[in-house]
């Protein structure tokens, strides 16, 4: 079998070993300390280059086996993965073995995920058809009641859409710019 298949995607530097690959995975689960999805954690180191799919997946397969990690079925019926006390021991055991700079490339694109998967809980948009084009729901909450709820009016789906994409990049900026003209007399 040609062995480069299982490097592709791997930037210099990155990992091809499949004991290396474990103990990042380990390495992330523990520092990050709380559940990612198969995808989440896929997404994570392949984005980064720091493995490839097929590697990455043996890896998970052979933590599982080997009770280093444990998966569990979230209510949605989706699989998250979790450490165990071995994977736990192993991750500060073996954590030195690995650079430096994979071990904070990892990390910061784990915290990325995390605070876009807050954001994205946090920041809601809902898109209703209507007769003459859609009304757009842009929802900021907070603790209690929502902190920000405004509905408007898009004649297309295609500014609904764009509606959409730039209230998530940034609503903070649209919640301050209302209370500033809102509020201007104050």
């Amino acid at each position: 079998m040609d062995k480069s298949n299982f490097v592709a995607g791997v930037e210099p530097g990155g990992f091809t070993h499949d004991y290396e690959i474990k103990i990042l995975i380990c390495y992330l689960l523990y520092n990050l300390e709380q559940p990612l999805s198969f995808e989440q954690m896929r997404d994570i180191l392949e984005n980064e280059g720091v493995v490839n799919y097929f590697e990455f997946s043996d890896a998970v397969s052979k933590l599982l086996q080997s009770n280093h990690i444990f998966v569990f079925k979230t209510e949605n019926d989706k699989d998250y993965y979790t450490i165990t006390e071995l994977g736990a021991q192993t991750a500060v055991t073996f954590q030195k073995t690995l650079p430096y700079t994979v071990r904070k490339k990892t990390l910061e694109a784990a915290q990325k995920l995390v605070e876009k998967k807050k954001a994205d809980a946090e920041n809601v948009v809902s898109i209703k058809k209507v007769p003459d084009g859609c009304i757009v729901r842009l929802t900021i909450k907070d603790i209690g009641s929502d902190l920000f709820d405004l509905s408007l009016f898009t004649p297309n789906q295609k500014q609904a859409e764009l509606v959409k994409k730039n209230f998530l990049e940034d609503p903070l900026t649209l919640y301050k710019c209302c209370i500033d003209i809102l509020t201007k007399d104050e």
